[in-house]
């Protein structure tokens, strides 16, 4: 994927938009993906706060999960937010719908009717180098990523890493 560095200094919308969520409309901004960032679909098994189906949309409609990451936790907690949001779109007619209409209002002539996921990838900014492989993850996260991409595997979604290097 075509990511963007991730800028030392990102311009903030306001005090509450976090690093990722920077991040994102930076990618949107600067390559034209998709930023759903916050955007929750609410559905009946996610029917309290919503889950969040991704939090950019490739140019190939892969569902494109960030973070920068600093310990496992992060990342295991990204691992199994991508698990709960490919199930919910695979499973769930309702999460379908809500991104295609999501998306249909963000770019109109992407047109998701019927969608279902065929990619995840995951796009992480290491806080130490900008270098990503398997090898160089925290261990208990390189364990969450092999879980995550087994259980993805099963509803016949390829499973990616991204780095995302840090840039001036």
């Amino acid at each position: 994927m075509d990511l963007p560095d991730w800028p030392d200094r990102l311009a903030y919308q306001g005090d509450k938009e976090s690093p990722e969520a920077a991040y994102n409309r930076h990618a949107g901004e600067t390559r034209g993906y998709l930023c759903l960032d916050k955007n929750l679909a609410r559905t009946e098994v996610h029917s309290g706060n919503g889950v969040e189906l991704c939090d950019i949309l490739g140019p190939g409609n892969e569902l494109v999960h960030v973070k920068q990451a600093s310990s496992a936790a992060g990342l295991s907690h990204l691992f199994n937010q991508a698990k709960s949001a490919v199930e919910s779109l695979h499973y769930e007619r309702q999460a379908r719908e809500w991104f295609a209409e999501a998306v249909a209002r963000m770019a109109p002539e992407r047109d998701l009717a019927g969608f279902r996921p065929r990619t995840v990838v995951f796009a992480i900014r290491l806080a130490k180098h900008s270098e990503l492989t398997v090898n160089n993850l925290y261990p208990l996260a390189q364990v969450e990523l092999y879980r995550t991409a087994v259980a993805l595997r099963r509803c016949g979604i390829e499973v990616e890493l991204a780095a995302i290097r840090h840039g001036g």
